[in-house]
């Protein structure tokens, strides 16, 4: 299984890298922050759930690759980002590590029209699912890596992030549905 991560950029291609398996965090637990970060940032995603494999997928085939999908949320460690970007070293550690993917439970595509994502339970941002290309995603993607079964895309939807820092807690809903919940530790 991959995850990967795809950043939209205004005018300009999408940002896609990949993080490993172990960058999962399931079932509401706690997020530790690392000791190697002082500025773990956050930003809500939009998780696609690859259903079969595929390659050089086109737009108007891409969405019989998934059929379900969930919130997330994409960690990355901005001050390691930022020194790999100036000493130009890859970014692994800044984006890769252990638990830097949070995700919530999968649902039928069909059923979900909004995704709402809270901090502290207060209302941080609302998509609409609408307005999200997910067709075009999957395609570039697929031009890059073969797609697998079980594979996860994790859609950053916001530039509106936030920096973590204990006693946090953040939330993910479906249609006004919890989905996802932990503290930050």
């Amino acid at each position: 299984m991959k995850l990967i991560c795809i950043t939209p950029q205004k005018d300009n291609e999408p940002i896609i890298y990949l993080k490993p398996d172990t960058a999962l965090l399931r079932n509401n637990d706690a997020f530790y922050l690392p000791e190697f970060s002082q500025q773990i940032k956050a930003s809500p995603a939009l998780v696609i759930k690859i259903k079969k494999i595929g390659k050089n997928i086109a737009e108007r085939f891409a969405n019989r690759y998934y059929d379900e999908i969930s919130v997330g949320f994409n960690f990355v460690a901005l001050d390691v980002l930022q020194q790999n970007r100036s000493e130009h070293k890859p970014w692994d550690n800044a984006v890769g590590f252990d638990f830097s993917a949070p995700i919530g439970t999968c649902i039928e595509k069909k059923e979900a029209v909004s995704l709402q994502y809270q901090i502290n339970n207060t209302p941080w941002q609302e998509i609409s699912i609408n307005n999200i290309n997910i067709d075009e995603y999957i395609s570039k993607i697929s031009h890059l890596f073969t797609l697998k079964i079980g594979d996860y895309i994790f859609v950053t939807l916001t530039d509106n992030n936030k920096l973590l820092t204990i006693g946090q807690s953040l939330s993910a809903s479906i249609n006004n549905k919890e989905n996802l919940h932990f503290a930050i530790k």
